[in-house]
């Protein structure tokens, strides 16, 4: 199956977690992201994640132009309640070649068929258990990722399967907390600096999670690759470095746009003229 490097991608863990949170249970629900390539919007996945009676359940599609030329017709893996993967079904059309991924996990494999370009092959890996599976391009399964950063800490490794090409492990290096203005409301966020671990090198990425434990934001630098969700693609979202007492959020209208922006009064202003 082709796979094209900028999704060989993953995130996970760090020294913060949101209080509470013993065993990552995420919040369910549909979500859309927007993918860009070097700032240019070039199309979208839609994302459900859904809480079953043995544990969760992720799927999808989408359409991504160049780069990457890929329409996912239907993808869906399935995790156990602690995460162990199940298995995963994608069918999708890369630059006008049809395939189909089907893949069942045991503890410690992943038995794949793959039909391609009117050829089938199968193939068996061996993966560490409770891999995080991330198939070729489908940035969806990103969400996994996103509910497995609970309670680690900076220094953790995770197992990743990139199905079917095989396994590999993702290392934290760093994290922080951010507050965000979005057109949802205010927002906190986790930023996880991940590097993953590949033959020839190591690759540099960086992912978002947001209070739910769902993915909010992934990008890959040196790719010039970035996946958000649709309500931080917004040029309305900020960063919010610092609040003070009485801060207001405004927008200043622009010769044909606006400004997201806040205003901050000197203390004791409060009622007095300009």
């Amino acid at each position: 199956m082709t796979t094209n490097r900028h999704c060989s991608v993953a995130l996970l863990a760090a020294t913060i977690a949101w209080p509470g949170v013993a065993l990552a249970q995420p919040e369910p629900g549909a979500a859309t992201l927007l993918v860009f390539v070097q700032g240019r919007p070039v199309g979208q996945e839609r994302v459900t994640l859904t809480r079953t009676g043995g544990g969760w359940r992720i799927e999808g599609d989408g359409r991504i132009g160049q780069p990457f030329d890929l329409v996912t017709r239907s993808f869906a893996v399935r995790y156990t309640s602690d995460w162990q993967p199940v298995d995963l079904s994608l069918s999708a059309t890369l630059r006008g070649e049809s395939i189909d991924l089907s893949t069942s996990f045991g503890l410690t494999t992943a038995i794949s068929e793959i039909a391609q370009r009117g050829r089938k092959s199968a193939k068996t890996d061996e993966m560490p258990a409770r891999s995080v599976v991330l198939p070729g391009n489908f940035f969806g399964a990103y969400e996994a990722l996103a509910a497995r950063l609970a309670g680690a800490e900076a220094g953790t490794e995770l197992p990743v399967y990139f199905a079917p090409q095989g396994a590999t492990r993702l290392q934290v290096r760093g994290v922080s907390r951010h507050e965000l203005d979005t057109t949802a409301g205010h927002l906190s966020v986790l930023r996880y600096l991940v590097t993953q671990q590949n033959a020839n090198a190591p690759l540099e990425l960086e992912i978002w999670v947001d209070e739910r434990l769902r993915l909010a934001r992934l990008e890959i630098p040196t790719a010039s690759l970035v996946v958000t969700r649709e309500e931080f693609a917004s040029v309305m979202t900020r960063v919010e470095v610092v609040r003070h007492p009485g801060d207001e959020d405004v927008i200043v209208p622009a010769n044909g746009f606006n400004l997201a922006t806040t205003l901050t009064k000197p203390a004791g202003a409060a009622g007095r003229g300009a």
